[in-house]
């Protein structure tokens, strides 16, 4: 993020203007569906008393985050 010029990344507020901001992420709609869906499932989790089962774990590790993953890697 740094390398665009964009440092201040401390809540999800900051994170969405990032997905504004920076073309590479603006770019690649994908990976913002990705981190929505990830931000989304963590939010009904804390608020909402959503229990994952092991196999919804297992499908937001190996689709949404590694998705992400693999972005960042390829994008360092």
């Amino acid at each position: 993020m740094a390398k665009h010029r964009y440092t201040n990344v401390s809540n999800y507020g900051d994170v969405d203007v990032a997905f504004n901001r920076i073309d590479i992420l603006k770019r690649n709609p994908p990976i913002y569906d990705a981190y929505r869906n990830l931000k989304d499932e963590s939010w009904a989790a804390r608020y909402n008393m959503w229990v994952p089962r092991p196999p919804d774990v297992v499908d937001l590790r190996d689709n949404e985050l590694q998705r992400i993953r693999d972005f960042v890697r390829a994008n360092l």
